[in-house]
This record gives C-alpha cells, structure tokens and sequence, in this order.
C-alpha cells in the first residue's frame, strides 16, 4: 500500500514537471505584452523592461528640461499580457509610445488671483518666489531700499493640482508681465537680500486649497493662465529708499575795475553738489503714488559760479562838436581818407586792433540792426540814437553782444573786433549816419591814418 502511494506521487511530480515545462517553451514560443496609449496599442514586446527603463529616462528628461523634480506620464499607459508568436522590437515599440505626444504632468500650484489662475508652478515656494519677484520689480526695489509692507488688493489663493508640465511658469514670469523684462531682470538678482519679513509673511499667509478633481477629464482640462488677470495684479508696496539729487549751483557776481564797463567773464566756473534723500515711498503697482522725505543730507557742497562784471569806463575819443558821441573803439586807423567810396571821402573809418576788442555804443539808443546780411559788412551793428535821426554803423565784428531791439547806454559794450564779411584783418568799420546819410567823420573827431586812438 505504501509503494502504490509513493508511485502516485513520483507520478503527480512528473506530470506537474511536464505541464510546467510545456507552460515555459509556449510562453517563451508565443507570450508578450501588449502597450497600448489610451486604447490605442502601439505594439507588442516580449519583455517589458527595456520599455520601462526607455520610459522613466523619458521622463527624467522632461524633468530635466522643465527644471522640475519629478514629472508623471497622465495618458493611460496599459500594459496587457498576450499569445503571440511574433513580437516587435523594443525599439519599435519606445519610439512608437514616444510619437504619441504624451501628457507630461506634475503635481504642483495654481496661483489664483479673484479666482482666476494667473501662473503655475512647481510647488509653493516657487509660487511665493514669483510673488516676491513681483512685490521688488514693480516696486523697484534696490539692494539699498527696505521693503516695509506689502499687500495684494486681489483675492490670492494657491490650489494644489496636476497640470501638464507645459503650462509651468518660470519664477519671473509674474515680474516680466507686471513690470517688463528689465525690471523684471533686477529683481531676479540677489531676490533673497532685497525680500523682507513683511513680504515672507504676505506670501505665506496666501490660502492653499486642495484640488476638488480626481477624474483625469478635469485635470486635463485646467485652465490656462489668465494674462489679462495677471497684469491687472494689483501690488501695494511700502519701501524707505535713498534718492540722489542735484543741488545746483547759483551765481554771483563781482565788480572788475579791469574789465571794461558792459564786458563781463566766468572768473570761478560753477559746479553742481549731490544729496542723498531718503523718502518713505508708497507705490501701487508701479506708481508711486505718495513720498514723504524722512532725511535730507547735503553730500557733495556746489561750487557757485563767479562772474566778473567789468566797471572800467570807456577810454575812447570823445567828438569834438559838442554832439559827446564816442569813437566806438581804441586801436589804429588803418584807413581814412584814402581810396575810394566811403573811405576816400572821409565818410568811414577802420580802426584796428586785436581780435575781441570791446566796440562801444557811440550814444544812447536803440539797435536796429545785429546780423551778418551778407553785404560786405559781416557781423554788423546799426545803433540809432535817442533823437531819432542819427545813426551809427559798425562792421566787420567776431561778436554780436547786443541785440535788435536792445536799448544801450552810451559805453556799453555793443560788440567784439574781428574780421568777418569784405575784410582783411581785425579792425571795426565806423560810419555816421543821418537819415540815411554818410557824414564827413572829420566833423566830429580829428582823424588821420596812422593815429592811435
């Protein structure tokens, strides 16, 4: 009885061995797995785990690429056991999955600005550091300013969700749409030394809620961010910081008894000081709307401009017919009485001397003439006197010093020498007009080519 119970058993363990054996040749002959990418197979493989391997690369890729920790495959992904006697490579069937466009997701945030998603991102912390940039760029925050308090006037809340990992925002993001790139740039740099307490504390004290949807239709169907939210962010930020000023520099003036009457010059050149101010500054989004100065220091003294004012009296010939009119300048008659025209009758005169010589005003009077009307004369003064009928002409002039329409007193200086229009040489053509008309200049002052004056 024994040795018939011992023979059913080597018996069982041989047919069991058999079955088994037959089991592994048709799984090896004809077994595999079939992938399919949301119902719709992509191929067949014998071992699933060079696809396993080709997919978790994949996504640390993405990962990689999105500068995320993690990212997770949100097609669904089904993996079936099948007969089949001819399988596809495991080449054939990665790059098949691959061209399938699949959904990237993560797990992350949607910030909400009154209930509309204006940016997301990874986790929290980024969500706080895309809200600290916002606070520094549209508040233009320095390495020297001080944030004293901020705050939102839109409802923020953060809502925890899996999105598509196309839709993640950078950190700068928030910045560049509130205040532009270049600002936006300036807060990025040092964002941890220019943040304060009182925007940590505004940013953690943001609301987080957690994602009401399971089912894969209302995650994918997240919403996109709301641009037009998100520029319309309303940020209100307190902040102390230092304004460099100008202080500009005044000028004074002081009596030279060495420089003609009418004449002046820069006898000190002036120069601007600087001030630091440092003001308590509310601004809503980028606007500062009110300032209010807390300490003003001169740091930089300016140097006032000093100009010398001449008081030297005219020292020029006075006529001789008891008219009192001056000879407009001092120097040498070059030409009098000799020639033709004017100077040959004796009705013009040129005295000489050095380039910037001071030309008076022979009488009281007013200027009717100060251009250069191309006709000889150059740079030319006409000056009518006070009677109204005599005029005095002056020509040839490197500067015009009074203006048409300017009324001078008699000395003052009109014009500088020179060599401008028909002339040859510095010097100042003098005529006497009356009415239109060349007078004998000998009749008013005792001339002679040669003479210093």
């Amino acid at each position: 009885m024994e040795k018939h119970f011992l023979n059913r058993r080597v018996i069982t363990i041989t047919v069991g061995f058999m079955v088994a054996l037959v089991l592994a040749v048709l799984t090896s002959l004809y077994g595999g797995y079939s992938i399919s990418i949301d119902g719709k197979t992509v191929g067949t493989v014998k071992s699933t785990q060079a696809f396993a391997s080709a997919m978790t690369a994949q996504k640390q890729s993405v990962a990689k690429n999105y500068g995320v920790q993690t990212v997770s495959i949100g097609n669904d992904v089904a993996i079936t056991p099948v007969w089949e006697k001819s399988c596809d490579t495991d080449a054939t069937v990665i790059a098949n999955t691959l061209n399938q466009n699949l959904d990237y997701e993560v797990s992350g945030v949607i910030l909400m600005a009154d209930n509309k998603p204006i940016g997301y991102y990874e986790d929290n912390e980024d969500a706080g550091t895309a809200l600290t940039k916002a606070v520094l760029a549209t508040a233009s925050v320095s390495s020297s300013d001080k944030v004293v308090d901020c705050g939102f006037d839109n409802q923020l809340a953060l809502s925890d969700v899996t999105f598509n990992v196309s839709k993640l925002n950078t950190t700068d993001d928030l910045a560049k749409t509130l205040a532009g790139s270049e600002k936006a740039a300036q807060a990025s740099q040092d964002t941890a030394a220019k943040s304060s307490a009182s925007i940590s504390e505004t940013v953690k004290s943001l609301p987080t809620t957690k994602a009401a949807a399971t089912d894969d239709s209302t995650v994918k169907a997240t919403p996109t961010p709301d641009a037009q939210a998100a520029s319309t962010l309303a940020v209100t930020t307190v902040k102390t910081t230092e304004i460099t000023e100008t202080v500009p520099y005044s000028q004074v003036t002081q009596q030279d008894a060495n420089l003609f009457n009418g004449t002046q010059s820069v006898a000190q050149q002036g120069q601007n000081g600087s001030a630091t101010r440092t003001a308590l500054q509310v601004i809503k989004g980028n606007q500062v709307v009110q300032s209010t100065t807390l300490n003003y220091q001169v740091t930089q003294q300016p140097v006032n401009e000093v100009v010398a004012v001449g008081t030297k009296a005219a020292n020029t010939v006075v006529s001789k017919d008891g008219s009192n009119y001056l000879l407009p300048c001092n120097g040498t008659i070059s030409s009098f009485a000799r020639g033709t025209g004017a100077h040959g009758d004796g009705t013009a005169v040129d005295i000489a001397n050095a380039a910037g010589t001071p030309i008076y005003a022979s009488a009281s009077g007013t200027i009717t003439r100060s251009a250069d009307k191309n006709d000889g004369y150059g740079n030319c003064v006409e000056l009518k006197a006070d009677d109204g009928k005599v005029s005095f002409l002056y020509g040839h002039n490197s500067q015009l010093i009074a203006k048409e329409g300017d009324h001078v007193n008699q000395g003052d200086v009109i014009a500088l020498m020179g060599s401008t229009g028909d002339s040859t040489g510095n010097h100042c053509h003098f005529e006497i007009q009356i009415n239109g008309t060349r007078q004998h200049l000998q009749t008013y002052f005792d001339l002679a080519e040669g003479m210093t004056v």
